[in-house]
């Protein structure tokens, strides 16, 4: 074999090999994808033929054939020494695999649109044990897009400073007000200076209520309510910024499940909980004419 031929031999092969790796992208089986290749290669051939050409095995070859004559890609033709079977024509399956994926994206984009405001059918309050910083955040930024009536939080360390997840948790609930100006939403968070100061005066400015707490130990726990479920941290690790990676959240609460956790949110009776000093977030002010340059 000359040096040409064996060039265009090899780009063959290629080709064989992208085709049938394609046709497995489409939803044929590895074996399907080379018995139907054969097929179109070889035209209207018994099985034992299409093992030889393909290189399967002759029982998956008829295991393969019984599929493809079932999802209508081959036809078979009975004779008296066996059935012969034939490749449909390949631009009919592709035309047919289009429709088939169109049909399939415009239901999967209206379903998903109905799943969007989709609610649990089921009230039953039920308890659930989460575990790392990034699976509590989540929960905490669904528990916030959720709420209607009010939001209260206790905001851990490991995320009040950090200024990626209080500006996540800032942006979330600035959201959340200007798009329910009703929501009753109160946070309380440990002190920052810097850029951590923009995030409390874009809270102070949607008018959330805002706490911040200073202490000398470490605070034991996080919390995070609303009238449909909250979410209870516990301190597991001690060190620069303490971490809060253990939780429980409730879900689907009844008013009554709530009703004593919000009473730690009464802040000017907190200190029997919180050993320290707790204030309200100073309002923003004016400097007078004689502060002004």
């Amino acid at each position: 074999m000359d040096k040409r031929s064996q060039i265009q031999q090899d780009e063959n092969i290629i080709d064989e090999e992208s085709i049938i790796n394609d046709l497995v992208s489409l939803g044929f089986t590895l074996n399907e994808a080379r018995v139907y290749f054969s097929l179109i290669q070889v035209g209207p051939s018994k099985p034992a033929k299409l093992a030889e050409e393909c290189g399967v095995d002759r029982s998956r070859v008829y295991d393969s054939l019984r599929r493809l004559s079932k999802k209508g890609y081959v036809l078979e033709e009975p004779v008296k020494r066996g059935p012969l079977y034939k490749a449909i024509q390949p631009q009919d399956i592709l035309r047919a695999l289009r429709k088939e994926f169109r049909i399939k994206n415009e239901l999967s984009t209206t379903l998903e649109r109905t799943l969007e405001n989709f609610k649990p059918i089921s009230k039953q309050p039920f308890l659930t044990a989460i575990n790392g910083q990034e699976p509590i955040f989540k929960e905490i930024l669904t528990l916030i897009s959720h709420a209607e009536d009010y939001i209260k939080i206790l905001l851990t360390p490991d995320y009040s400073m950090n200024l990626e997840f209080l500006t996540q948790v800032a942006n979330a609930l600035v959201e959340k007000k200007h798009s329910n100006p009703n929501i009753d939403i109160q946070i309380a968070l440990n002190h920052q200076e810097g850029d951590y100061q923009l995030q409390l005066k874009k809270m102070h400015e949607s008018k959330i209520l805002i706490f911040l707490w200073y202490i000398g130990k470490v605070f034991p726990y996080g919390l995070y309510i609303s009238e449909r479920s909250y979410i209870f941290t516990t301190l597991d690790k001690i060190g620069v910024i303490p971490t809060y990676n253990m939780g429980l959240m409730l879900e689907n609460a009844r008013p009554e499940m709530t009703e004593g956790l919000k009473q730690l949110f009464v802040f000017n009776s907190a200190s029997y909980f919180i050993q320290g000093k707790i204030k309200e977030y100073p309002v923003p002010r004016e400097p007078a004419e004689n502060e002004r340059p």
